[in-house]
């Protein structure tokens, strides 16, 4: 049926990828609500609102045809919630003269990070991340220290110039790695931004400034049309490829180490340095087969 004027129709889908039979009993679909949300110009769009697992990798996919898909790019889960506007229910006041001197609107580049104070006496603090130019994880050891408040504050999400920052503060120390990695241009550029506006996020988690959400994205179609969302929501990521996913070591971060002292970190594959990678030593299923030939 012909949906009425200015009541586009909107069909949503939500799937999950998990490797194995043996994978534990759970929800794979992420908790996900409809919400009324004020845009970033102004207007109250109808949200799709969902809660992103840790460890966990999320893809937005918009469709008119249900044939050609165009895919948001991918969000590494920190717990947060990601915000999906699909129609607009109140139009955005007219906007006000642009300045002859404001330049173009910059998207941020957005990197979800996990951050800890380093171990041992050089101090500084640890980031651990997934390259934002590849699929492999990177450690690397900044001389900037983390505030205090940093300990009852586990998640931190805010834009910073041309940089949106995810940041998930792992508790205790971690150990700094030997030496930095080298860097491409997009992973240098991200922690040259880190490094500058880390006093900035320091104050922000002092005064508990910090916000959970995204900022919605630009408004959505004009009313009247058809469009089709789908959320895929990827478990299989592994990114330090030690065999055990990235979810199941932030589980085990949250709930303590595990056996043999281990405690989980996605961005590195040998966390008590004994030379074999933690996925051939986990059983995070508790099925008496080791994560990596489970």
């Amino acid at each position: 049926t012909q949906p009425p004027p200015m009541k586009p129709l909107l069909v949503l889908s939500l799937f999950a990828l998990f490797p194995g039979a043996s994978a534990p009993a759970r929800e794979l679909l992420p908790d996900r609500w409809f919400e009324t949300v004020p845009g970033s110009d102004d207007s109250l769009q109808q949200c799709l609102v969902f809660r992103t697992v840790p460890g966990v990798l999320y893809t937005v996919q918009r469709s008119e045809t249900l044939t050609d898909w165009t895919a948001d790019p991918s969000v590494y889960g920190l717990g947060h919630e990601i915000v999906v506007p699909m129609h607009e229910v109140e139009s955005a006041p007219e906007p006000l003269p642009a300045s002859p001197l404001a330049g173009p609107h910059v998207p941020a580049v957005q990197t979800s990070l996990v951050l800890g104070r380093a171990a041992g006496s050089a101090g500084g603090t640890v980031v651990s991340w997934r390259s934002l130019e590849g699929t492999h994880a990177l450690v690397f050891h900044i001389a900037g220290d983390l505030h205090q408040d940093w300990e009852s504050l586990p998640l931190f999400c805010e834009r910073y110039g041309d940089h949106e920052f995810f940041i998930m503060h792992r508790p205790g120390e971690m150990a700094p790695p030997s030496g930095n990695p080298p860097l491409g241009s997009a992973d240098a550029g991200m922690i040259a931004a880190l490094e500058e506006h880390l006093p900035a996020m320091n104050l922000a988690v002092a005064a508990s400034a910090a916000t959970a959400r995204n900022t919605p994205p630009p408004a959505p179609p004009a009313p009247g049309s058809r469009r089709f969302w789908r959320i895929k929501a990827d478990w299989s990521l592994d990114s330090d490829g030690d065999g055990t996913p990235d979810w199941a070591e932030f589980e085990l971060a949250a709930s303590g180490p595990g056996p043999g002292g281990l405690t989980g970190n996605p961005f590195n594959d040998d966390t008590d340095g004994d030379g074999v990678p933690d996925g051939h030593q986990l059983d995070t299923d508790n099925d008496g087969v080791v994560d990596i030939l489970d």
